[in-house]
């Protein structure tokens, strides 16, 4: 399965290639492995694979498309949506069960039929119920 390259964040450009330089050393090599933009030059993050025994990194092309499909404003997006998912969650919840020990104090300490002659009364009690909250 072929992985998915966002566009250069600084250009828009989609012609960018993945680059990787290996150095071999007594026992083994290494790898640095980057995206660039053709257009523009700039770089992603540099990934680093070092392999003892001919044992080699098999992911480092998939991580490298990672590393340069991460963006900053990806992860603060998400954070800050996360954030205020439970934000807006814990208030429901609050908020809820404000309601309801609301609707069952209107409820004991007032007729529990709704007629026309206590609405007015129940509407009353409830603002108060509510400005004490």
């Amino acid at each position: 399965m072929k992985t998915k390259v966002k566009p250069c964040p600084f250009c828009a450009s989609h012609d960018v290639e993945i680059v990787q330089h290996q150095t071999s050393f007594k026992g083994g090599s290494s790898t640095v492995s980057y995206i660039q933009c053709k257009d523009c030059g700039s770089k992603g993050p540099e990934l680093t694979s070092i392999s003892h025994d001919g044992e080699k990194f098999k992911n480092i092309k998939k991580e490298t498309y990672k590393n340069w499909n991460m963006r900053f404003q990806d992860q603060t997006e998400t954070d800050w949506e996360d954030e205020l998912k439970q934000e807006i969650e814990d208030t429901v919840s609050i908020v809820s069960t404000t309601l309801k020990e609301v609707a069952d104090k209107v409820k004991s300490e007032t007729d529990s039929t709704f007629t026309k002659e206590n609405k007015e009364k129940v509407k009353n009690k409830i603002i108060d119920l509510i400005k004490k909250v």
